[in-house]
């Protein structure tokens, strides 16, 4: 006959075995829980996208929340593209300013667009494309005055 402290023992072993597996099954439930809303977090983030597609030097994109009145700016350069959070389900008032100082070649742009951009989804974006136009000479660099030969009278 087996001792009642031995089949005690023997029990008492057994049943921690059972609840070291649920304790391990439990972390691993949570470990893996937190992965996934740590990767869904990204799904989550509302962004405003400013492609500058053009010449222009530089360009910027003012946010203005309609609702708070906080403002966002977004500059990009020639052939950049740059981004900042905004928040979803919002309306945002824009100015998108081109003009810039002229760039090492004395090429500038002068175009200023606005309008709303409204109701972004969480978790989506919208991007802002300046058109592909060709930057201009700047005007307030002067340009070389014409020589005047002069020829004696004869």
């Amino acid at each position: 006959m087996e001792n009642k402290s031995v089949k005690n023992l023997k029990s008492l072993i057994a049943g921690n075995i059972w609840m070291a597996a649920i304790l391990i099954g439990l972390i691993a439930i949570v470990i893996v829980a937190a992965a996934f809303l740590f990767l869904q977090n990204d799904e989550d983030i509302t962004s405003v996208y400013l492609n500058n597609a053009g010449q222009c030097p530089e360009v910027s994109l003012k946010l203005t929340n309609r609702a708070t009145g906080d403002v966002i700016t977004i500059k990009a350069k020639a052939g950049q593209r740059a981004s900042a959070n905004v928040e979803p389900n919002t309306i945002y008032d824009y100015v998108l300013d081109t003009n810039s100082e002229p760039d090492e070649n004395g090429m500038r742009c002068y175009d200023i667009d606005q309008g709303t951009i409204s109701n972004i989804p969480k978790g989506r974006s919208v991007t802002v494309n300046v058109p592909s136009v060709q930057a201009t000479p700047d005007l307030r660099t002067p340009s070389p005055e014409p020589t005047e030969e002069t020829t004696p009278a004869s």
